[in-house]
């Protein structure tokens, strides 16, 4: 019987098996950016404990500052994240010279909150190229901006920390060394001395009572919150440069008509029965039973302004996503009109109700409010109409200045004047 040799299973040297990635080399503006990070994150510690409004717009500022130096070539040509970043500093220096928002914490709240999503809309507008007509892709992006991109690159903030202990030549690299082992070794050196001083008698009378008021938590609390903050801020800087996950949107006409007009002819049934509730009460001199003008004015202003969001939206998602059909866009042009007359009715319960009671901080938001959704709804009508007129873009910037505007008037000193002259 013929002998058959086994095959030699073939052979790899460790070369081939463990081919290594090659080690990033970090730039000298990622180095740059390490500073920049760590000293927002002093900045951070530092205006917190004065717990005021202008240390909050500052600490925003700065970042904003930042953020600028470090897209300075993608930002410095982008008119529309300018204009957002426009509104986030009218809100920065408005906000601390309210006095009037004192009493109005929902306000104060409102404004805070504003501040960080305008700077994160100017971000994705700035890292992402958001087509005219796309801006629901603006909305992806802040997501991951907020969830995504501050841990996205957290191993290169450590990486450029140690990055700045290398260097080509070695005298240099001693030196940075060293700098590094004193960042690190001199905290700890105080931590120590405190720690023992406070273990025994005469090694507290050898310190002479120095750190008597020292307190080692606080101070390793600080240490944590800057590091935090510098992590943060830099994974999030660096990872929209380098790491920056990719958008999608929907494509057009991707809701059919039918769909579309069903969804849209259900609530114009329910609003015609209600618009014709409405102008019997509003115009007929006739209420429902047990209210008073007051009462009625006042009841379901609130549930009218939801429901016309919703009609916005519904609008603005069957206009930019919906499929083409003379049907459909005669529900859109009915929702519209139907959209209007609830506004209408809502005024008219709200004026009806300052004309009872007087003006009041309250009171002036919802007209606010209004006198923009009648600006939306005037918009609307001419994205309808025209058909190539950028809806949702125009709509969100002059929302954004019409909110900071609002921090503009001293709505005190009004409130006042027009409750006496009424």
């Amino acid at each position: 019987m013929e002998h058959l040799e086994k095959p030699v299973p073939e052979t790899r040297t460790p070369e081939a098996t463990t081919q290594k990635a090659p080690k990033h080399v970090f730039s000298a503006e990622e180095k740059w950016l390490l500073l920049g990070a760590l000293i927002l994150g002093v900045l951070f510690r530092t205006l917190w404990s004065f717990e005021t409004l202008w240390a909050y717009s500052a600490f925003w500022a700065a970042y904003a500052v930042l953020f600028l130096i470090w897209q300075w070539k993608r930002a410095k040509n982008n008119r529309t994240a300018w204009l957002v970043l426009g509104a986030a500093v009218a809100l920065m220096v408005l906000l601390p010279y309210q006095a009037w928002l004192d009493d109005l914490g929902g306000m104060i709240f409102a404004a805070i909150l504003a501040i960080p999503c305008l700077l994160m809309l100017h971000a994705v507008l700035v890292l992402y190229d958001i087509p005219v007509g796309r801006e629901g892709m603006a909305v992806q992006g802040m997501v991951r901006g907020f969830f995504v991109l501050p841990f996205a690159s957290i191993g290169r903030f450590f990486g450029a920390i140690g990055a700045l202990a290398a260097g080509a030549d070695h005298q240099k690299r001693r030196a940075r060394q060293a700098l590094l082992g004193l960042a690190i070794g001199v905290p700890l050196l105080i931590v120590v001395l405190v720690l023992l001083s406070r273990a025994d008698a005469r090694m507290a009378g050898l310190i002479a009572g120095a750190f008597d008021n020292w307190d080692v938590g606080e101070w390793i609390g600080t240490l944590i919150v800057v590091l935090v903050t510098a992590m943060l801020v830099y994974s999030f800087l660096h990872g929209g440069k380098y790491h920056l996950p990719a958008l999608r949107a929907l494509p057009d006409g991707c809701w059919s008509a039918a769909t579309l007009g069903v969804i849209e002819a259900l609530p114009l049934a329910a609003y015609a029965l209600f618009l014709g509730l409405q102008f019997s009460y509003l115009f007929g001199g006739t209420l429902p039973e047990a209210y008073t003008y007051s009462e009625y004015a006042r009841a379901g202003f609130g549930e009218l302004i939801v429901v016309s969001l919703i009609n916005f939206l519904l609008l603005a998602l069957s206009v930019r996503y919906g499929e083409k059909h003379a049907v459909l866009s005669l529900l859109n042009g009915l929702l519209l009109l139907a959209n209007a007359l609830l506004l209408v009715s809502a005024a008219l319960r709200l004026l009806m109700y300052i004309d009872a009671y007087g003006l009041t901080i309250m009171r002036i938001l919802p007209l606010w409010l209004m006198a923009f959704l009648a600006f939306l709804t005037v918009l609307t009508a001419l994205r309808l109409w025209r058909g190539r007129l950028p809806l949702v873009r125009i709509a969100a910037i002059t929302f954004l200045y019409w909110l900071a505007a609002l921090y503009v008037p001293n709505w005190g000193n009004i409130i006042l004047a027009f409750n006496a002259a009424h």
